[in-house]
């Protein structure tokens, strides 16, 4: 089995430099999402996440939880994938533990994870209304790494066996069962994000050894498809960019590296924002970020506000700031005392996992904040 699906049992937390004033949206949310109005669907009930005990993360700072609309996708404490309705509360085991089930990935109508599959990693698909996952398969070895948005799951799709193997970008569309190659050529793409109108990618063609392996020589730049016109740009900078996410209004947010620092290292980076199709030059750096622990979380945003956690001085926080830069970070209230995880952004609410602070915490339980 490939090394890469060894999971950790640690979520990420990290310390940033230099952020704003302390706003009071940390209350546990309750009611948020789709319209009250007579004759709408029922509103999300946010708190129907509270208290859910969730498994770890791993190394590349995938959360182990995900959440759109009112639909909440996690693997518990006990390894199972489960998928609960934030307006009912009811909730449907989508994959048991011996599949080993991670990385879910939600969209209002799909649900994507990794699970194990004859020895390789594979991405499964279950639509809304489906009572089964398809195995998303190809002219590839090993899949993984999936993001959703509508019907689409982009994906990172091996050409080898083995972790340093040629990568390419590929997506699926569940309406219609079709599987594409999105982005690909020389070296590894990789981390993509997925909207309805563009795939954005870590592409690592112009690294010295073409892959993501985290050699202090690395380096990366951003791979952007137009997936209406076909169109295949790329976002050149010096340095190390990876693991975009896209935003609305045609927004894109990345972690950039200096030269001297090994690619990805999720202990320090600088949170950057920009137009997907604008000059990369014209970015503008959201935050610093460094990490006092070795383990890692990614940050998350929806709309146009990206979040992430921290722990300046050995105390966690969920930090939040416009993609735009208008404004300048904030700390969220009310999370004191916890040890926070990855923040899973949706419109209205965030989900992340807290622990009580200890030398050793129980597995984290979800948490709903209000945005």
């Amino acid at each position: 089995m490939r090394s890469r699906l060894a999971i950790a049992t640690i979520l990420a937390v990290g310390l940033v430099a230099g952020c704003g004033s302390t706003s009071s949206g940390g209350a546990v949310a309750g009611s948020s999402g789709t319209s009250g109005a007579a004759g709408a669907p029922p509103t999300c009930d946010a708190s129907k996440a509270d208290d859910l005990e969730v498994a770890g993360a791993d190394r590349d700072g995938f959360p182990p939880y995900a959440v759109a609309a009112c639909m909440l996708a996690y693997v518990n404490g006990a390894g199972d994938l489960r998928v609960r309705d934030l307006r009912s509360g009811t909730e449907t085991t989508f994959a048991v533990a011996g599949e080993h089930p991670r990385r879910p990935a939600v969209s209002e109508s799909v649900i994507a994870w990794e699970a194990d599959e004859n020895g390789h990693s594979v991405v499964r698909v279950r639509a809304s209304g489906s009572a089964d996952a398809r195995t998303v398969t190809g002219s590839f070895v090993a899949a993984g790494e999936p993001r959703v948005s509508g019907a689409a799951v982009a994906f990172t799709a091996w050409n080898g066996p083995s972790d340093g193997d040629d990568t390419d970008i590929w997506l699926f569309d569940s309406a219609t069962a079709e599987t594409r190659l999105a982005l690909g050529g020389a070296g590894q793409q990789r981390f993509a994000d997925v909207s309805a109108r563009y795939v954005v990618a870590s592409d690592f063609s112009e690294d010295p050894d073409g892959r993501f392996d985290g050699n202090e020589t690395d380096v990366a730049d951003l791979l952007v498809l137009d997936r209406a016109s076909g169109v295949v740009s790329a976002r050149r900078l010096a340095g190390k960019q990876a693991f975009p996410i896209l935003g609305e209004n045609g927004t894109v947010a990345y972690l950039e590296w200096a030269n001297i620092h090994p690619e990805p290292k999720l202990q320090a980076y600088a949170v950057k924002s920009g137009q997907l199709l604008g000059a990369p030059a014209a970015d503008r750096t959201i935050a610093t970020v460094q990490y006092v622990s070795t383990t890692y979380a990614r940050p998350s945003l929806a709309g146009a506000t990206l979040e992430w956690v921290a722990n300046p001085d050995g105390v966690t926080r969920l930090y939040r700031a416009p993609i735009d830069g208008s404004a300048a970070a904030d700390v969220v209230g009310g999370l004191e005392g916890l040890r926070l995880y990855a923040p899973a952004s949706a419109s209205g609410f965030t989900i992340l996992a807290a622990a009580p602070k200890a030398v050793t915490p129980a597995l984290p339980r979800l948490r709903a904040v209000a945005r």
